[in-house]
């Protein structure tokens, strides 16, 4: 079997564009000379434009190989485009592709792609609900206490989940600095939604990487008696020493990596026990193959998995795979209120009560609809 071309198309997905800016999924196609056509996921933002030119340009060093040696398509591309910088682009795009080999093999053998893997290991993947204070069609509710915990109890405890995230902070995105109106205003919002969901709900706190060190430690000590199952991106990822003082300082689970690219981007995080749980984005960090690399990583350092997954569908499906394999995972993130055409470019995902049972279907067990994406095309910044 050979590789005979890669295609890659863009679909809308922003919730609304005015306030949230711009969000596409980007969708891999990578089609064989025996018919079977492999699916994948690149989706990144800001960038998704960017990303499926990457793709375009990785296209040429992959047509003519055997999907079977992934490892040896992965390293190849990896290794031609690290001269011209990585960083999140480009690494995308080897994840959408090195996705889509996985189901143009599973789909080849007549086996979901998690047999391939190491079998289930899960045989039901735990899901935390995010976007669950954002719908598509009233938008989001309002920033205060009261707003999000009836939003809570309203898509969080009405549809079941045993889990959720939110940003709580009201600083400038990415500022280093915190006020005391601000900490106040953030232990309200975890209070309020804490009280709301009950202790056997798993809260999970966001701050994406807003604060210092000092800053990270004074905010985290608020949050402490609300039982958060992590405190995510309290510092910026790049500082492992930042992140290990955060971590040494409090006594809430501390989790990275939506911002880290490969396993090579997570050595010195899990070397410098500065996290609990390390979160790789499977459409950006390199894919399956890269994502499985590392959660064994993690495994040897005794440090849990959780993948970012604020993506599309068959990112998520490729999640589903490689979390049902994988030992030391714990928890999925989903997006719980997406927008409505997400059940119609692509075979539903069945998310039942807050878990996602594992696909028994060949590949991943998905499928697109190039019409149904066709209906929401890119539509730019």
């Amino acid at each position: 079997m050979k590789i005979t071309d890669v295609k890659v198309s863009l679909c809308e997905a922003a919730f609304d564009r005015k306030r949230l800016g711009q969000r596409s999924w980007v969708f891999v196609q990578v089609e064989t000379d025996e018919g079977i056509t492999g699916i994948g996921e690149a989706t990144n933002w800001p960038g998704d434009i960017v990303v499926a030119s990457a793709v375009k340009q990785l296209a040429p060093m992959v047509v003519g190989e055997d999907p079977f040696n992934v490892e040896r398509v992965w390293q190849r591309l990896y290794d031609a485009s690290s001269p011209y910088g990585l960083g999140g682009v480009v690494v995308s795009g080897i994840s959408g592709i090195d996705i889509a080999l996985w189901d143009i093999i599973g789909k080849k053998l007549k086996e979901p792609v998690c047999r391939l893997l190491g079998g289930r290991y899960h045989e039901r993947i735990k899901l935390y609900a995010n976007s669950w204070f954002w719908t598509y069609k009233e938008g989001g509710a309002e920033f205060k206490p009261e707003a999000y915990a009836k939003m809570a109890e309203r898509h969080v405890l009405g549809e079941g989940y045993e889990a959720l995230k939110f940003d709580p902070f009201r600083t400038s995105w990415r500022n280093r600095e915190g006020r005391s109106a601000d900490a106040r205003h953030a232990e309200a919002m975890v209070k309020a939604v804490r009280e709301t969901v009950g202790e056997d709900v798993d809260v999970c706190v966001e701050a994406h990487g807003r604060f210092d060190a000092d800053t990270a430690i004074l905010m985290g000590k608020r949050l402490e008696r609300y039982n958060p199952l992590f405190y995510e991106e309290p510092v910026p990822p790049e500082n492992a020493d930042a992140m290990a003082k955060v971590s040494a300082h409090l006594d809430i689970p501390i989790a990275t990596g939506e911002r880290l690219y490969t396993s090579f981007g997570f050595r010195e995080v899990l070397e410098k026990n500065a996290v609990d749980i390390v979160q790789p984005d499977i459409a950006r960090t390199g894919g399956i193959t890269e994502l499985k690399k590392i959660a064994a990583l993690a495994h040897v350092h005794y440090v849990h998995v959780s993948p970012h997954n604020p993506n599309g569908p068959v990112a998520t499906m490729a999640s589903v795979h490689a979390c049902a394999s994988t030992p030391n995972f714990i928890i999925l993130e989903y997006v719980a209120n997406d927008v409505p055409w997400r059940e119609q470019v692509a075979t539903p995902i069945e998310a039942k009560n807050g878990y996602i049972q594992v696909p028994t279907k060949p590949g991943l067990g998905i499928e697109l609809d190039e019409k149904e994406i066709a209906k929401h095309p890119y539509k730019g910044p």
